[in-house]
């Protein structure tokens, strides 16, 4: 009996106007499904679980993309500051091991702000003696979105945190 060996590559071997992440920025979110949105989102699989497959799993456990996401501040067009409290209190009201923080940012620049910097900083100290881990801190503007664990910038925040 011989065995053949899985040489796929994943979604960068998919045709590029297949892959999630490429459909997200030519056709909008509203043109995705929630499984491929979370797919987006939590970026790599499992070992024996896909990416995709992961973000299924979700969907079937949650119901919904509203069933992961909970508004926590409101603020005006320049600035809202969210309370640490709130974020950590939610994340472990629902048990959960990692968290994946997002704002918009209505003025169109998806870079961080300082706020931003200080705010992922301090949920990385904040979550880390708990046991939760901050997946990633997502800014969503008007053509372009931002993470802060794609760019390298989460795992320099936890190590000026000491967290990392």
């Amino acid at each position: 009996m011989t065995t053949k060996k899985n040489t796929s590559k994943g979604i960068v071997s998919w045709p590029e106007d297949e892959r999630p992440r490429e459909r997200l920025l030519s056709l909008g979110p509203q043109a995705m499904t929630d499984a491929e949105l979370i797919t987006i989102l939590v970026r790599v699989g499992l070992k024996g679980i896909s990416a995709v497959e992961l973000g299924r799993q979700l969907l079937n456990r949650f119901g919904s993309l509203r069933g992961e996401d909970a508004l926590i501040a409101q603020g005006a067009v320049d600035a809202v500051r969210p309370s640490l409290r709130s974020i950590v209190a939610r994340a472990l009201q629902t048990n959960a091991t990692g968290l994946i923080a997002a704002h918009n940012h209505p003025s169109g620049a998806a870079e961080p702000s300082e706020a931003d910097r200080l705010l992922t900083r301090d949920l990385l100290a904040a979550s880390a003696p708990l046991g939760l881990r901050v997946l990633d801190h997502v800014i969503v503007a008007e053509e372009a979105t931002y993470s802060f664990a794609d760019s390298g910038l989460l795992d320099e925040l936890g190590l000026a945190a000491g967290v990392r």
